[in-house]
């Protein structure tokens, strides 16, 4: 008979056995959209973890996700004046110059047409000092961390 390195009544597929834990890692953060998700005020990115371990269709796979958002930063008209913008919890229920009508009308028209020939967009994805940019009719929508 021919011994085995595992502890009697285990096997190297044993869910219970401490060598069968997920391994310790550093998780590798894909976006699981290809663009951000713009609503509420904020560009929210969604990122899943691709680590896995073993063969193809067998083994283990990390399903850590996170999510993170950029808010609000300044708006910018045509002639290029920039205007700071708060936060969405911050924001005033009417604003006194009409920039809530044109925050809006660049949002809906960004999820109307989505990036492409009316709608401009620029991301960096960066959690830390990354942007979103969203373009329309020559105003700029800006989003920060």
């Amino acid at each position: 008979m021919v011994g085995s390195n595992y502890p009697p009544g285990t096997s190297a597929g044993d869910p219970r056995a401490p060598w069968n834990e997920p391994h310790a890692h550093e998780h590798e953060f894909m976006p699981v959209e290809e663009l951000p998700i713009i609503e509420d005020g904020a560009a929210i990115f969604h990122e899943k973890c691709q680590y896995a371990e073993g063969e193809y269709g067998q083994g283990w796979k990390c399903e850590e996700t996170r999510t993170y958002r950029f808010g609000y930063s300044t708006l910018e008209s045509p002639d290029g004046e920039t205007v700071e913008l708060p936060t969405i919890a911050e924001w005033p229920s009417d604003m006194p110059d009409g920039r809530d009508g044109k925050v809006v009308e660049i949002e809906e028209a960004f999820h109307a047409h989505g990036p492409g020939d009316k709608v401009g967009f620029d991301v960096d994805p960066d959690p830390e000092c990354g942007r979103v940019t969203i373009e329309y009719e020559g105003w700029q929508l800006h989003f920060k961390p």
